[in-house]
């Protein structure tokens, strides 16, 4: 059962996250102007600019920060005993399970269709676009 404090407290301690990430990411674009300026001149650029900053936003906020606050109940409610090697072996497992879920993203036509947005950006990839993913592609990349 999901403690509405417990959820509410964790939202706030995911917020700092998210936004470090959208900082850094705003901090990449920063480095790469002549490359977002060639994505806006291109055919749909701009429009394509734009969408991949919503989507980041999106999967962000509205599936990141939720998903956090219900996984902090379910795996680490309890804090005291929550180590560092933990959170290790969950980075590790996590992007063993994102490169395959990634891989197969690539190889299999009905997967591609939720990860072609992401590859829309063919001549010139600002940083926005490394994580500019459907919502199927989040949910099963990045959250699951």
């Amino acid at each position: 059962m999901i403690d509405p404090d417990l959820f509410v407290a964790s939202l706030w301690e995911a917020l700092p996250v998210v936004i470090a990430t959208i900082l850094v990411t705003a901090a990449l674009e920063l480095t790469c102007i002549p490359t977002v300026k060639q994505v806006w001149k291109q055919k749909g650029g701009k429009q394509l600019y734009l969408s991949a900053i919503w989507v980041n936003f999106f999967n962000l906020f509205v599936l990141g920060l939720p998903f956090y606050a219900s996984s902090v109940q379910l795996f680490a409610s309890d804090r005291e005993s929550f180590l560092w090697w933990r959170s290790l072996g969950v980075l590790l497992m996590h992007s063993a399970q994102y490169y395959t879920v990634h891989k197969s993203f690539h190889q299999s036509k009905f997967l591609y269709q939720f990860h072609s947005f992401h590859h829309k950006f063919k001549l010139h990839t600002p940083p926005v676009s490394a994580n500019a993913v459907s919502f199927v592609e989040y949910m099963l990349a990045y959250i699951l």
